[in-house]
Parts: C-alpha cells; sequence; structure tokens
C-alpha cells in the first residue's frame, strides 16, 4: 500500500496514533513519531507528513544482490581446519 497521507486527521482516520516529537537517530533532523494499527512506531516528517524513511539524507543504500552470497553455497565453500588437536 502506498503512502498516501497529507495531514495528522489523515493518519488518524487511518488508524494511526500520534505518540511524541523526536529526531531521527541518524540525521537529527526533527520526525513526529506515530504507531501505526499493527502498533509499529513510524518516523513522520513534520509539515509534510511524508516518511522519513524515504527522505532520510542518511537512509542505508540500497544491497547490491549480485555480491550477496547464498547460505548453503557459503556452507558448501567453507574450508574446515585441522588446528592439530585430533591427534591419533
Amino acid at each position: 500500500m502506498a503512502w498516501t497521507y497529507t495531514s495528522h486527521e489523515q493518519l488518524q482516520a487511518a488508524g494511526y496514533t500520534w505518540r511524541r516529537h523526536g529526531f531521527c537517530g541518524k540525521c537529527s533532523k526533527p520526525v513526529l513519531w506515530y504507531t501505526n494499527p499493527d502498533r509499529h512506531f513510524v518516523p513522520v516528517d513534520p509539515g509534510t507528513f511524508i516518511l522519513h524513511f524515504v527522505s532520510c539524507p542518511q537512509k542505508p543504500k540500497p544491497i547490491d544482490r549480485s555480491k550477496v552470497i547464498d547460505f548453503d553455497k557459503r556452507r558448501r565453500e567453507t574450508k574446515l581446519f585441522d588446528f592439530g588437536d585430533n591427534v591419533a
């Protein structure tokens, strides 16, 4: 579902509850904290009511999926080392 809310009243009508003013932990900009109907905290930019995840200048970069190693492949390629404790 796309984020289409542009006011506090729209958020309340959709089941969001305003909690407090705060600041982003990454960029230190002010945010409004709401809880969604599932009781998860959601940061919103004051004035524009855009999700702060979208507008944060310090948001994480997308993961390059071509560089992610699949767990099973990594497990197969793991080499076992004998550190000399299996002495017969």
